[in-house]
């Protein structure tokens, strides 16, 4: 990864206290973080393998990370006295297959101190219909919070459409029941609309069925509850 390095004079310090200056071969001014800040940290979908983050620094650092299940580069860089370095940091990793959400952490050494929590979902990135949370654990940890995927259906619907982003080469979706089915099944990578054929329900009960999201080796399940035919 490329490091920019921008020269500061001596004299815009004395204009603004957030640029940098140089007293004895030491940075006066000292600041760090991640752009874009993401409070909630970084985050992986269960077939995404690779993402960034941009650390500005106006003082050399370090990094260290904890997890075994990801890599981060680069993990040093030297900035000079009076400049500040904006260095990309690549993350990456393999699909989730474990059925386990995944945690981590990469902190930087310097002057200041920061760091920012990496995860890796069990699940893909379904976005219609939205997931509904939930969490045992009573500290809110990650590795505990699962997604479930449901679509509730009139009994007269024909068509609805779904929507997710995949980040593999191809992803597929397929149903189990006859009633319900994608027009296609195979889609490429990125984010994608879904259209699915259904068959209204003739029956005064609700039937049931499941949608199988498949990206790199994971599947995410969709499901799918129709409502039985109103009686007049």
């Amino acid at each position: 990864m490329k490091s920019t390095f921008t020269k500061i004079s001596l004299c815009l310090a004395l204009i603004t206290a957030t640029m940098t200056s140089c007293l004895n071969g030491e940075n006066e001014y000292h600041e760090i973080y991640f752009y874009p800040q993401r409070p909630e940290g970084i985050v992986f979908y269960a077939d995404q393998t690779t993402d960034t983050t941009t650390l500005v620094s106006y003082d050399s650092w370090t990094m260290t990370k904890e997890g075994e299940w990801f890599e981060a580069s680069p993990n040093s860089q030297e900035i000079p006295a009076g400049s500040y370095g904006i260095t990309r940091i690549g993350i990456s990793t393999t699909p989730n297959t474990t059925g386990q959400n995944r945690s981590g952490r990469i902190s930087i050494n310097s002057y200041l101190s920061i760091s920012t929590p990496i995860y890796q979902a069990a699940w893909l990135n379904i976005i219609s219909p939205q997931p509904k949370y939930t969490n045992t654990d009573a500290n809110g940890s990650f590795n505990s919070l699962k997604a479930r995927f449901e679509l509730d259906l009139l009994y007269n619907t024909q068509s609805h459409a779904i929507h997710f982003s995949t980040y593999g080469k191809s992803a597929t979706l397929t149903s189990n029941a006859e009633w319900i089915k994608p027009q296609i099944e195979t889609f490429m990578s990125g984010t994608n609309m879904a259209i699915l054929n259904i068959k209204p329900n003739e029956l005064s009960t609700a039937r049931e069925a499941q949608l199988s999201l498949t990206s790199e080796g994971v599947t995410t399940i969709i499901y799918v509850k129709q409502e039985g035919k109103k009686k007049i």
